[in-house]
């Protein structure tokens, strides 16, 4: 008889752990999965300012080629007519085309605003 309240009480006992052991891990398994929740949020937040900055990167490369385009297309027409381009046409072109370097130079050059806006 008192084998068998032993192993009754034994038998309550490692019962009790369990379901406290059951209760922390389910405790732990919780916590983790909000954690993993904050974690995914931030990775989707990420991706979107990824997405944005790329989209401002490329129209913001796709203004200046368009610029120089416009300006070969006028140092090609005046090849072709050598007398139409005069100094103050080469020193306008000259400028443009500086002003174009520096502004491919400013992207991204600024960490907390990679791609400035145009002025």
């Amino acid at each position: 008889m008192l084998h068998w309240l032993l192993r009754k009480v034994l038998i309550r006992k490692m019962l009790t752990i369990q379901i406290q052991v059951d209760e922390r891990l389910l405790k732990v398994l919780t916590e983790s999965n909000v954690q993993l929740k904050r974690i995914g949020d931030g990775i989707v937040s990420l991706k979107d300012e990824l997405q944005d900055l790329v989209q401002k990167f490329d129209a913001a490369t796709n203004a200046v080629a368009a610029r120089i385009d416009a300006l070969k297309q006028k140092v090609l027409d005046a090849l072709n007519n050598p007398n139409t381009l005069s100094e103050s046409d080469k020193a306008d072109i000259e400028a443009a085309l500086n002003a174009e370097v520096a502004k491919l130079q400013g992207l991204g050059s600024d960490p907390e605003n990679p791609v400035p806006a145009e002025g």
